[in-house]
């Protein structure tokens, strides 16, 4: 889970797992509907990769063998009521671990190495990688931060390092997320829709940096903007579009 990179890190995790020849499969938010392979028979050897949000883990009251966070800041005010309540929906992918489980975490977050002293099973901060992870499609630090977390789990899952570096390096971004669309009248257009939080939207202009349009605006979750007005005006930003109902 986290608030933002949980697709592309499952997926990337799934892709790196399937191209080490292990029995895996891609479920919850972005794969097949997990109870459905519940159904199926299931061997020891298979590994379920789940993308799993905040409202599914509003109610959740058990714990993965191995659960991961990739990042943690406002999201979805208009459901949970608060950051607490979001945060502690979030939190409850650890609260019922075992001692043998695993949590790996962004250390950069300090909600989530306060989660790493307490909870009772193994902690893991995102590996520092000896891979070469400029040669890739994923584009962006928040990028960088969530092909750590996938070779965190690989490596607890013993994957090759020749495995992972193939994998990271010929995987695809997915749709939405910075993704590039094309050149038309020498201008470069990137399909970021997936933004939904003014931190995520923050972390593609600094990846960016050069943008003459940018789009904005869409539901009212109740975000906060100074941040990201801040970053609009520092990176000079001359053109603005915005859309209801937040604009």
């Amino acid at each position: 889970t986290g608030t933002k990179g949980k697709s592309t890190t499952v997926s990337l995790i799934f892709n790196i797992l399937k191209n080490a020849g292990k029995q895996v499969y891609l479920l919850g938010n972005i794969g097949k509907p997990m109870l459905g392979e519940l159904l199926k028979p299931i061997s020891n050897e298979s590994i379920f990769v789940l993308e799993l949000s905040s409202y599914q883990l509003d109610d959740c009251n058990f714990s993965p063998h191995i659960s991961v966070v990739l990042d943690l800041f406002p999201e979805h005010m208009n459901y949970h009521g608060n950051i607490k309540n979001y945060y502690q929906a979030k939190k409850n992918i650890v609260t019922n671990v075992k001692i043998e489980d695993y949590f790996i975490y962004n250390s950069r977050f300090e909600e989530l190495k306060k989660w790493a002293k307490k909870v009772k099973c193994f902690s893991i901060p995102f590996e520092e990688s000896q891979i070469d992870l400029k040669n890739t499609n994923l584009i962006g630090d928040h990028n960088l931060e969530n092909i750590r977390a996938a070779i965190t789990v690989a490596h607890l899952l013993k994957v090759s390092d020749e495995v992972i570096y193939k994998s990271v390096k010929t995987f695809q971004p997915l749709p939405h997320r910075l993704q590039k669309v094309g050149i038309f009248e020498k201008i470069t257009f990137y399909d970021d829709a997936i933004s939904t939080t003014p931190e995520s939207t923050i972390f593609a202009i600094e990846t960016l940096k050069n943008i003459g349009t940018i789009f904005l605006g869409g539901e009212d979750r109740g975000f906060d903007f100074l941040n990201l007005v801040d970053i609009i005006e520092k990176y000079k930003i001359p053109n603005i579009v915005i859309f209801p109902d937040s604009g």
